[in-house]
């Protein structure tokens, strides 16, 4: 995006201060960046009331460098603010209205809240198409995003048609051997991996791999984002000692360009504890992952957000794995607090919590504390996603395979779970 226009309605200190915080941007210091764009808008809603365009305009730049952040939450509150702006000041079909639509929806997809997403991005598409045309760079993402959404809501078909549609367009522009090519094709990778097309799927992976490959500033290849894409495939298939190897090589590249404790960089380190954890099966290593990832979300998050209550089912996980059951309940009621406070009762990461706690006192066989926990989830899942969705099944399949574990028969596993979900 265009850094802030210096307008000709300048408050005291306001040419100053966006020149520093366009600085501050552009070198990628976007905390400080954040600062200068918040200064900004108070001085500018002081002086000229809160519906001023300039104040859209910081809005949005602040939202802008608090997506680069990862902050997505806190994002999402500045470029509603930009978007309530820019409605009330501009035509309905304003290409600025669409640009902030668009970044509402990346937002949304990566604090996993896709159905939100999907709305913004539906949204930002006609206009993109009205104003610019077709065949544009930001109208090709846009159908990208839209087919991610698909494809994490369970319709990898729409997913694709979306996808594809975006590689037509991005190629016409680009060409064959461009980053954004690269992205695509993972993007293909997942989604027919998803639709159970594995050698294809990998193909595609294989094809992102060789153009990121051969990008020589390493800032610009993503080339950990390929690995780690790769690597989650690999985990999915059980094959973990390939699945560890490019979780291994995503981590490498991601810390070398990023720093340890980058997002970027963590996000690896919790494949590693997957694989550490339920497929390898060495608990000491995935404990020193998770506990040094804890403290990072910790510090870099504040105490309330979704990634810190990931790091609490994480730690819940290996607890878990471990046959420490009650160290588990703690952290899983720890992440089901965070949660419930994040997206109320009727989420379905507060659904996956309550079915974590459930299998936990399951396995204690406490099991009226275990019928309490499941019945939410299930609950949940049937208002969220209908009674015959596969997230519904999956809560039923899953308890059905503990039991079996646990020593019961077909018969008597089929009768507890009547006694639960009906």
């Amino acid at each position: 995006m265009s850094e802030v226009s210096e307008t000709t309605e300048l408050v005291e200190g306001e040419r100053e201060l966006v020149q520093r915080a366009n600085k501050a941007f552009s070198k990628q210091n976007y905390e400080k960046a954040v600062k200068l764009f918040e200064q900004l808008i108070n001085k500018k809603i002081k002086k000229t009331g809160e519906n001023h365009l300039d104040v859209s305009d910081y809005h949005f730049k602040a939202g802008e460098a608090l997506e680069e952040m990862l902050k997505y939450n806190e994002a999402i509150d500045h470029f509603l603010k930009a978007l309530e702006i820019k409605s009330i000041r501009l035509s309905p079909g304003h290409a600025q209205i669409a640009r902030t639509l668009y970044h509402l929806g990346v937002c949304y997809y990566k604090a996993e809240m896709e159905t939100k997403a999907l709305m913004y991005f539906q949204q930002a598409l006609p206009i993109f198409k009205d104003v610019i045309g077709e065949n544009n760079e930001e109208v090709g993402l846009t159908y990208q995003w839209i087919g991610k959404c698909y494809d994490v809501l369970g319709d990898p078909e729409e997913a694709l048609n979306y996808v594809n549609k975006s590689l037509e367009i991005i190629k016409e522009i680009h060409g064959e051997d461009h980053p954004m090519i690269a992205m695509i094709y993972d993007d293909l990778g997942s989604i027919h991996v998803d639709l159970d097309n594995i050698q294809r799927g990998e193909d595609y992976f294989q094809k992102a791999l060789r153009i990121r490959k051969n990008i020589k500033d390493k800032r610009f290849s993503q080339l950990g984002d390929s690995y780690l894409r790769f690597g989650v495939v690999k985990l999915n298939q059980g094959d973990w000692e390939e699945a560890r190897s490019l979780f291994e090589s995503a981590y490498e590249f991601q810390k070398e360009l990023y720093g340890e404790w980058h997002p970027r960089s963590r996000e690896c380190i919790v494949c590693l504890i997957t694989v550490f954890t339920f497929g390898l099966v060495d608990l000491q290593k995935a404990h020193h992952y998770a506990s040094h990832y804890q403290k990072s979300m910790i510090n870099y998050y504040g105490d309330n957000n979704v990634a810190v209550a990931e790091s609490f089912e994480i730690m819940g996980d290996i607890c878990a794995a471990d046959n420490k059951f009650d160290a588990a309940i703690e952290k899983y009621r720890k992440a089901l607090e965070i949660n419930l406070k994040l997206f109320g009762d009727e989420d379905d990461h507060v659904a996956m919590n309550y079915k974590n706690l459930g299998s936990l006192f399951l396995a204690k066989k406490e099991n009226k504390k275990a019928i309490e926990h499941l019945q939410k989830a299930y609950n949940i899942r049937v208002k969220l996603f209908g009674e015959n969705s596969e997230k519904v099944s999956a809560i039923i399949e899953d308890i059905k395979a503990q039991l079996m574990e646990s020593g019961h028969d077909p018969y008597g596993a089929e009768e507890f779970i009547k006694s639960i979900f009906t």
